[in-house]
């Protein structure tokens, strides 16, 4: 839907995307130069900036500190169980849902991605490039939900009014 919290810019020629909240800050934007968006065969990635002491929280049910960033996570569902640590490794990843949303922090405002895609995902979270996010599908298409904060609470409210509330 539409909103007067998020202003989006799209330019086809180089696929460079920026989201702005009402006041021109910053949002989410594709890298500098474009080229966010990249195919190869059936595999997808999208790329998207990561600010300096930008936070990343969410991913659905992952173990390790609350703040994802410098991560690489999969998100595939399966049942990591592992009866040599009666239950799951600290580094177990995959684990039994697959929840590819998060939270971003950016300058003490937050915002909210969902990746909506039935495949196996990887999402590098700053780890392989301190600059950069990137969402790479096994396959299918990155449908993105963008929601505004700028609170945390707002983004959640937003998110679970598309996804449901427990």
């Amino acid at each position: 839907g539409c909103t007067d919290q998020i202003r989006l810019e799209v330019q086809l020629a180089d696929c460079h995307v920026r989201a702005t909240d009402p006041e021109g800050a910053v949002i989410l934007e594709s890298p500098e130069g474009g080229g966010g968006v990249t195919a190869e065969g059936a595999q997808k990635t999208i790329r998207w900036s990561a600010s300096p002491g930008e936070r990343y929280y969410g991913f659905g049910e992952k173990t390790g500190s609350l703040d994802r960033r410098g991560r690489e996570l999969v998100f595939y569902a399966t049942d990591a169980y592992d009866a040599a640590f009666d239950g799951y490794p600290p580094d177990a990843d995959p684990l039994y849902a697959s929840v590819p949303f998060f939270v971003g922090l950016r300058d003490a405002k937050a915002y909210g991605l969902f990746t909506d895609n039935t495949h196996r995902l990887a999402i590098d979270v700053a780890a392989s490039d301190g600059a950069e996010v990137r969402i790479t599908a096994a396959g299918g298409t990155l449908d993105h939900y963008l929601f505004a904060g700028p609170s945390i609470q707002e983004v959640v409210e937003r998110y679970t009014r598309l996804t449901g509330r427990i």
